[in-house]
């Protein structure tokens, strides 16, 4: 009986801190199992791809629109060229609220809310120039994965880890545009023809919001909290002799400034790395279908 009651207060509180806006990050993401990293990078690489996935898949549809709503063809041609546009603002904005208010997981869902909202509203407009502003807004919702997830990726690897993760990461992002067009030829021979589309993408948007609940947990990690740096002590010691400090798990250590001849010496200095994983959010980057990502590194001299 025991038992029972410590595995559904185990379970409650699971749930109550996933409805948390910005719940504490108690453990290093990084010590994380790797099934748990696999179930981050599915969850976040869906939301990536979801970009590029909504900005093809109602391409096959385009006549259909011109036809139904009587649409000028530069009005059609606006809702392809500024989602695009708004792919490659949106994910610095994004980026921005994540370094801001210190959190990854409330953005993507929120981010997916959007998306579906407007995707929602594109089912019933039937006037082109309201089907260009909620593409638009459909741009902003479905953006943050591009660099969000980036940054999350940051938090749950190691600096020498993280190009097999990007890589895993950006099959999806890559993936997204190729699938569209195909999916969508499929969609628009329903009875809904191009309009099922949208329908598609608030079903996707109400996917992702659901496993972004149950599979990504919040991995914002401070490096002040989680990183440690190496002291140094410039303290002058006997001729040829390094003091470490005591404990097999020490990692300061005094080494001397004299060399073995009783030369004075430059003192030894330490170099630290130190990881800034909000460094790869705040960096702007999509162009058009292709992505790139500046990851940044200091090297700071302790």
């Amino acid at each position: 009986m025991t038992a029972g009651k410590d595995h559904g207060s185990r379970i409650k509180h699971a749930f109550t801190s996933r409805l948390q806006l910005r719940p504490p990050v108690d453990d290093d993401p990084r010590q994380l199992s790797s099934g748990k990293k696999t179930l981050i990078i599915i969850s976040i690489a869906l939301c990536a791809g979801t970009s590029g996935f909504s900005s093809t898949i109602y391409f096959p549809g385009l006549p259909a629109i011109t036809s139904d709503l009587n649409a000028p063809p530069m009005a059609t041609t606006l809702t392809a060229a500024l989602f695009v546009l708004f792919m490659g603002i949106a994910p610095v904005i994004w980026a921005t609220f994540s370094d801001y208010y210190q959190v990854r997981r409330i953005l993507f869902m929120i981010s997916m809310a959007i998306f579906g909202v407007a995707s929602l509203g594109s089912t019933f407009l039937n006037n082109i120039w309201g089907i260009v502003v909620l593409r638009c807004i459909q741009s902003v919702g479905s953006s943050c994965g591009q660099s969000v997830g980036a940054g999350v990726i940051s938090d749950c690897y190691p600096v020498e880890q993280r190009g097999a993760a990007f890589g895993k990461y950006f099959f999806a992002v890559f993936l997204g545009p190729l699938l569209g067009p195909i999916v969508g030829g499929f969609v628009i021979m329903s009875d809904y023809s191009w309009r099922a589309t949208f329908l598609f993408c608030v079903a996707l948007a109400v996917f992702n919001i659901i496993f972004v609940f149950f599979s990504l947990p919040e991995t914002y990690r401070v490096d002040e909290k989680f990183d440690t740096q190496l002291p140094v002590t410039n303290a002058p010691s006997p001729v040829g002799e390094t003091e470490k400090a005591s404990g097999p798990n020490s990692l300061s250590e005094t080494i001397s400034d004299v060399d073995e001849h009783g030369a004075n010496k430059i003192p030894a200095q330490k170099v630290v790395k130190t990881d800034v994983p909000e460094a790869i959010c705040q960096t702007g980057y999509f162009y058009g279908q292709d992505v790139s990502v500046a990851a940044v590194r200091w090297w700071k001299i302790a």
